[in-house]
């Protein structure tokens, strides 16, 4: 049985989609499963050891329709799981005669491009990212509802080893990175407060600043010391990937390489709004060794339409210095 999950967008979607292949794996040993998404999360996807298969959403869609129809047909797709919604997808598959498509209530077109339509709790559901994804398996009596505390263990995710990044590390030192930025994704922890922790950590840390080389721009004044090593724009995917499997910890928001490094297994903390469906009890990393800190209760941002607040810099670069210290540095 081949299945095929569309997940066509973020490096974070894409691993909180993993525990969706891991379970397959585990109910279907002999099964193929395939990834369509975006070519910049292609060496995320290949990480996986769930995934067999990683699929070009931009390669598919330069195809004319003839051509798209023929490729998805020569695939031999018996299941299509749209994790991320996409109408120009589902009506290819449709036309491919893919024989299970699913679909879900919430949006209109699967009711004429999908077979298999199902109710899916989204959005204040208080269910995880992985467990919303997770949802499709009902249709097989699969267990859909795992417990969040459980997920990461369907996540089974390797970097390549990558001597070049192994030899950035400081083996004398903690290596710590800090990913100030969120790609515009998430609310991010205020710029003065990554500063602050960077004065108050010990000089035993040495730290590493990632992120793209247009995050250079915002945030290079935290360079603050001989001790703060700048890698913005630096790292291809797969070299970032390698490199957060050695390093001794990452403090980040809820963006990609949060989810990344904890699927490695790498110590990670992330700093979390209290906002609806941007908190940690939507978007929270998972790992055997992941963390996270979130602010506190605040009414703004539990408003149930109101926009988003700044309360995440109630969490202090002091809170985030003693985690380190207390439970990554003893």
């Amino acid at each position: 049985m081949h299945f095929l999950i569309n997940r066509s967008d973020n490096i974070g979607d894409v691993i909180l989609t993993m525990p969706l292949a891991g379970q397959l794996k585990r109910h279907f040993p002999d099964c193929k499963v395939s990834m369509i998404a975006r070519n910049y999360v292609q060496g995320v996807v290949e990480a996986c050891q769930d995934i067999d298969c990683f699929i070009s959403s931009e390669a598919l869609f330069d195809l004319n329709e003839r051509d798209q129809i023929d490729y998805l047909r020569a695939l031999k797709i018996d299941v299509f799981i749209p994790s991320y919604t996409n109408k120009l997808l589902a009506k290819i598959m449709k036309k491919a005669r893919v024989p299970l498509r699913f679909g879900h209530i919430h949006r209109y077109y699967y009711f004429w491009t999908a077979n298999k339509i199902l109710w899916l709790k989204r959005k204040r559901s208080g269910l995880h990212q992985a467990q919303m994804s997770m949802q499709f398996l009902k249709a097989f009596n699969m267990p859909y509802l795992v417990p969040r505390e459980e997920l990461h263990e369907l996540i089974h995710f390797q970097a390549k080893p990558d001597p070049e990044m192994r030899a950035l590390l400081d083996p004398n030192a903690f290596n710590l990175v800090i990913h100030p930025g969120s790609n515009g994704n998430a609310v991010e922890w205020p710029k003065s407060h990554f500063a602050e922790l960077i004065h108050i950590l010990p000089k035993q840390v040495t730290i590493y600043l990632t992120g793209s080389e247009k995050e250079a721009e915002k945030f290079n004044d935290l360079i603050l010391n001989e001790r703060v090593i700048p890698l913005f724009g630096k790292l291809t995917l797969d070299e970032l990937i390698s490199f957060l499997a050695e390093v001794d910890g990452l403090v980040v928001g809820s963006t990609g390489p949060l989810h990344v490094a904890a699927a490695l297994g790498t110590p990670v903390l992330g700093l979390f709004p209290d906002q609806q469906d941007m908190n940690i009890e939507r978007w929270g990393p998972l790992g055997k060794n992941a963390s996270a800190l979130e602010a506190p209760h605040c009414v703004v941002s539990r408003a149930k339409k109101s926009a988003r607040c700044d309360c995440i810099k109630y969490i202090t670069p002091v809170q985030v210095r003693d985690f380190i210290v207390q439970n990554w540095m003893v």
